[in-house]
C-alpha cells in the first residue's frame, strides 16, 4: 500500500530495482556500490539532493539493532538491543498525503545547508573546505554560530542537536533507556518542525498525536516531512489499540485525507534482500 508513501520510499524502490536486475543478470553486487548507485539514481535521474541515509538503511539494517551509520565515512555499526530491554514495536501512520519531493523545498533545505557550511567555514578560516556542514566541529559552531541568521541558522541548529541527539541515543539504546531514547527521538522531531522546517499540516498533526499516544515512547516524520508517514516507537502490548486511537483522531483532524489514511504496527527486520 506504501506505494511513495514516505518510507525511505524513492530509495526502497531504486534499491528494490537494482537487486532485480542484478539477480536476472547473475551479478554479485556489494551493498555499499548498490548504495552509491541508488544514490546516483536520485541525485541524477530523479533530481533529488539527498544523501545516503535512506539507501543504507534499506540495505543495511538488521532485524533488533540500531543502525549507526556515519555518512562522511559510509561506516556503519549495528548496535543490539540491550538484553534486559526488547525492541520497541513500531507504528507506521500515513498521512495519506503523497506528493513528489522534488516538488516540494527539499532541495532548497540543501542548499540553506551548504549556506550555512559556507559561512562558519569562513568564520573559522577553513573556505576551502567541502560546503558541508560535517566539515564544521560542534565547537567551533558553538563559537561562531553568530556569523548565521534566517534560514540557514535554522538549518545548523537542527543539524548540530541533530548529532547531538544521535550521540545521546546511541547511548541510550546500549543502556535499555527506551523511554529517554523516545524523547529524542520526538524531540528530533520537533526540531523538523521549528528548525528545519520541512513540514505539512497533516504531519504536524499526526506527529502531535502519536506523541501523546499511550505506549508511545517517541515519534517524528518518517522521511522528508513534506508528505507521508510519522512513526512512532511504542510498547508491543499497547500497539493494536493505538492504531485505532490514532486513526480515529486524525480523521477528526484531516477529514479531507481520511479515506487515504491508514496505520499499522511492524518490527524491525534485516535489510532488502532476494525472496526466494
Amino acid at each position: 500500500r506504501l506505494d511513495g508513501g514516505g518510507l525511505s520510499s524513492s530509495a526502497a524502490i531504486g534499491v528494490a530495482l537494482l537487486l532485480a536486475l542484478e539477480e536476472a543478470n547473475g551479478l554479485a553486487v556489494a551493498e555499499q556500490d548498490n548504495i552509491a548507485l541508488d544514490q546516483a539514481i536520485e541525485n541524477e535521474y530523479l533530481g533529488l539532493r539527498n544523501g545516503i541515509l535512506d539507501q543504507s538503511a534499506v540495505l543495511l539494517s538488521r532485524r533488533d539493532q540500531l543502525t549507526h551509520l556515519d555518512c562522511q565515512t559510509r561506516r556503519h555499526e549495528l548496535i543490539p538491543a540491550a538484553a534486559s530491554c526488547p525492541s520497541p514495536a513500531v507504528l507506521i501512520a500515513f498521512s495519506g498525503l503523497k506528493k513528489a519531493l522534488v516538488g516540494t523545498d527539499y532541495n532548497r533545505r540543501v542548499e540553506e545547508c551548504r549556506t550555512a557550511a559556507e559561512l562558519l567555514l569562513d568564520a573559522v578560516g577553513r573556505s576551502d573546505a567541502a560546503p558541508v556542514l560535517r566539515s564544521i566541529a560542534p565547537e567551533e559552531y558553538a563559537q561562531y554560530r553568530q556569523v548565521l541568521d534566517g534560514p540557514p541558522a535554522r538549518r545548523a541548529a537542527h543539524f548540530f542537536s541533530e548529532m547531538d541527539r544521535v550521540r545521546q541515543g546511541i547511548a541510550c539504546w546500549r543502556r535499555g533507556e527506551l523511554a529517554e531514547f523516545g524523547r529524542l527521538v520526538s524531540a528530533s522531531g520537533e526540531s523538523s518542525i521549528h528548525n528545519y522546517e520541512c513540514v505539512c499540516e497533516p504531519l504536524v498533526d499526526l506527529y502531535e498525536i502519536l506523541i501523546a499516544t499511550e505506549g508511545v515512547y517517541g515519534a517524528r516524520f518518517s522521511g522528508a516531512g513534506f508528505r507521508g508517514c510519522c512513526l512512532a516507537l511504542i510498547d508491543g502490548s499497547t500497539a493494536e489499540h493505538a492504531v485505532e486511537s490514532v486513526l480515529r483522531r486524525y480523521r477528526q483532524q484531516q477529514p479531507q485525507l481520511a479515506d487515504d489514511a491508514f496505520a499499522f504496527v511492524c518490527r524491525s527486520d534485516d535489510g532488502a534482500r532476494h525472496v526466494r
